[in-house]
């Protein structure tokens, strides 16, 4: 019995520990195959930086090529800042100073003979010294103070984040608009101009906040007095007449005519009709284009006629209407009392 209970315990020991083999060896197989697809991951993330950065030099050559300095010299900065390289650092340069970004071309020849080294031939060596040298001429070093992590813009291109390792240099005698940015929000902006070889150091403290614009009061409307609100309403009525007596005028003499219009295109519609055919062909064209002529401007009359009518009825209406404005506002009434020896009264003076 005993051999018995000691022979099922040493199969379920073996049973577990060929259970925790196999969990082990599934472990380390997944461990090698992640680190597999991780190595993969790198090397395809690699090659497609890469790609992309190869991609940017091509475009930035063809915008130097077509004269866009400005285009070029972006996307040549950001192949570099893609997979940085110090060759990129000398089309940089050439760019920069194209585009008249004579700071950023004077820092970026600089870092290329810095990180190039010994690899720089000597002729392209004494060419980028002689463009050091004349750039130094006409650039100028700005130091920034602020809080740290703000990030600083030149001129809308990042330079760096606070507090910086360096002077930003900067074309001379050319306004410049700095900006400290906390993420995508502005909080201190200035504009500043250096001279060639001259440094200054700009603080926070010394910089300007974003100017909000200030709401426009809202205007208000002085009440009018008695005497302003009769004018206006005078002069409101006098306008109506005027209109609706031009449109009366202008009505009745339209009808007047249409009936004379109405008459003459029958009759020419009549000659026609009563118009032998030997006599009358060579005109007969004409005379029904005549015809028609006339029976259109009849009916045009008679449009006019009944338009300008009603027009000026309802312009004499709003005329009416002054009328009664004015009179409300003309009427009043005083009540004045009286005195004497004997009894007091009130006397009432109206006005309407």
């Amino acid at each position: 019995m005993a051999k018995t209970v000691k022979t099922q315990m040493v199969n379920k020991l073996s049973k577990l520990m060929a259970v925790l083999v196999l969990l082990l060896t599934i472990n380390t197989h997944a461990e090698e195959n992640s680190t597999q697809t991780d190595d993969s991951a790198n090397s395809s993330k690699g090659n497609t930086q890469e790609e992309q950065s190869l991609e940017l030099f091509k475009k930035a050559t063809d915008y130097y090529s077509q004269e866009k300095y400005e285009e070029a010299s972006d996307t040549f900065r950001e192949a570099y800042n893609l997979r940085p390289s110090w060759k990129l650092l000398f089309n940089m340069g050439q760019a920069d100073a194209a585009a008249k970004r004579h700071g950023l071309a004077l820092e970026s020849f600089e870092k290329y003979l810095a990180m190039g080294g010994d690899e720089v031939t000597d002729s392209r060596k004494n060419e980028v010294y002689k463009n050091i040298d004349e750039l130094r001429k006409i650039v100028g070093s700005i130091d920034i103070e602020g809080s740290a992590g703000l990030d600083v813009y030149v001129d809308n291109i990042n330079r760096g984040t606070l507090p910086l390792s360096g002077s930003i240099r900067a074309t001379a005698s050319i306004e410049h608009t700095i900006e400290l940015k906390n993420g995508e929000n502005v909080v201190y902006t200035k504009k500043i101009t250096v001279a060639g070889d001259e440094k200054i150091t700009i603080t926070a403290d010394e910089l300007s906040t974003p100017k909000k614009t200030a709401a426009k009061p809202a205007k208000t409307k002085t009440p009018l007095t008695k005497e302003q609100k009769i004018h206006k309403i005078e002069k409101r009525k006098k306008l109506f007449k005027i209109f609706g007596w031009v449109s009366m005028g202008t009505g009745a003499l339209s009808l007047s005519l249409s009936p004379v219009a109405f008459a003459k295109a029958k009759k020419m519609s009549d000659d026609i009709d009563n118009c032998l055919l030997g006599t009358c062909l060579t005109t007969l064209p004409q005379d029904k284009i005549d015809r028609d002529n006339m029976q259109s401007t009849a009916y045009g009359l008679l449009g006019i006629g009944i338009v300008g009518i009603a027009a000026g009825t309802t312009l004499f209406i709003l005329a009416h209407k002054q009328t009664k404005r004015l009179n409300a506002l003309s009427s009043h009434a005083f009540i004045t009392p009286l005195f004497s020896k004997d009894q007091a009264s009130l006397f009432l003076t109206a006005s309407f």
